[in-house]
């Protein structure tokens, strides 16, 4: 019998140890390595200017794999893309830039064509009254690029103005931001 029991407990933790790996492997995010938008590099060091805030540029591409064209609704060229953070096993808003509030034409990639650009990623200090800044107080951490106001069927007359894309097509691979 004593036997037994042993054999049970030893299963039965087994099967917590199973779960736990299981559920472990849930909390690392998905590194999107197939997504339509891609930086460049998987680690980027942000440094840090006289003034203290943080700086750091990421080169991108988007290749537009949804067979309509992309509209990317902007101010006088300005579509900079917002940093999502992953934390306690859920993207949440990381970063986000400081935008003028102006719209111009939209900027058109068409089906199959690439479109490159580079987001410069400034944050001032943590708490300073200036703007923009990461949400989280220490920066470091697994990010990705997410587009906000990308569209298909652009009809400025007629808000929204078009068909919003779908999350998946307009987010990146992960990537690391390493604070300095």
């Amino acid at each position: 019998m004593t036997q037994s029991i042993r054999w049970s407990a030893l299963c039965g933790t087994l099967a917590i140890a199973a779960v736990m790996i299981g559920c472990g492997s849930a909390t690392v995010p998905d590194e999107h390595s197939d997504a339509p938008l891609q930086t460049d590099r998987p680690v980027y060091q942000l440094q840090r200017d006289i003034s203290g805030s943080l700086i750091v540029d990421i080169p991108f591409t988007y290749d537009n794999g949804t067979g309509k064209t992309v509209y990317l609704v902007n101010c006088k060229g300005a579509v900079p893309p917002s940093l999502e953070k992953w934390r306690d096993g859920e993207w949440v808003h990381g970063w986000s830039p400081v935008l003028p509030q102006c719209l111009s034409s939209p900027i058109q990639i068409a089906p199959g064509a690439l479109y490159e650009d580079t987001l410069r990623v400034y944050a001032a200090r943590k708490g300073s009254n200036a703007a923009p800044q990461f949400e989280a107080a220490d920066p470091t951490g697994t990010y990705r690029l997410v587009w906000h106001v990308t569209l298909h069927n652009y009809d400025f007359d007629n808000p929204p103005a078009g068909t919003p894309l779908a999350l998946e097509n307009r987010i990146s691979n992960t990537f690391q931001l390493r604070a300095p």
